[in-house]
């Protein structure tokens, strides 16, 4: 078998197949974010002189230095993080707590809503890792002694705004009786 037929195996799956182009596209986003945060990693972990940054306080200080290679463990908990939220997508409805009865309706419309929902806060989520990342790089990069104020509190912000719309949005899709 030709490898782009595997790769055409693998991406034509029966699950793939029944998600929204909104979650493929998702999916993908989270894919080329993973590679992204992965590849400035590893230039980092490379290039970077020691020591660099390895946390932050709260002001964008930093407060503890380490060895270039730390920013590689970025990456593996951002895969980490996404591979959870694939899996918990596999999981039996008999384990999720949703708003609503247990009928056939409610369950597929709630089921419907856990899908989107994991897949709009995936990219979300790397997205910010790799926010952090890219500011620690650039501030050792050009010497500078703290990072960008807004990154973190805008992106757990718009993260806290998303997964409360789906929450909202569960509640919405109860049936009335």
């Amino acid at each position: 078998m030709h490898t782009s037929q595997v790769a055409l195996l693998v991406l034509y799956t029966p699950e793939y197949m029944d998600m929204s182009s909104y979650e493929r596209n998702a999916n993908r986003l989270t894919v080329i974010l993973l590679v992204g945060l992965t590849l400035l990693s590893l230039a980092g972990a490379i290039w970077l002189p020691t020591p660099i940054a390895i946390h932050y306080n709260l002001s964008g200080q930093p407060d503890r230095w380490g060895n270039p290679a730390t920013l590689l463990i970025l990456p593996l908990v951002a895969f980490f993080i996404a591979g959870i939220t694939w899996a918990s997508e596999k999981l039996p409805p008999d384990f999720m707590n949703f708003p609503g009865p247990r009928t056939a309706e409610n369950v597929a419309r709630q089921l419907s809503n856990i899908h989107l929902m994991t897949a709009s806060i995936r990219p979300l989520m790397v997205a910010l890792f790799l926010l952090i990342q890219a500011e620690s790089i650039w501030a050792k990069f050009y010497n500078h002694d703290r990072l960008v104020s807004w990154t973190i509190p805008v992106m757990a912000t718009f993260i806290t705004v998303v997964i409360g719309y789906f929450v909202w949005r569960a509640y919405r899709l109860v049936p009335r009786q």
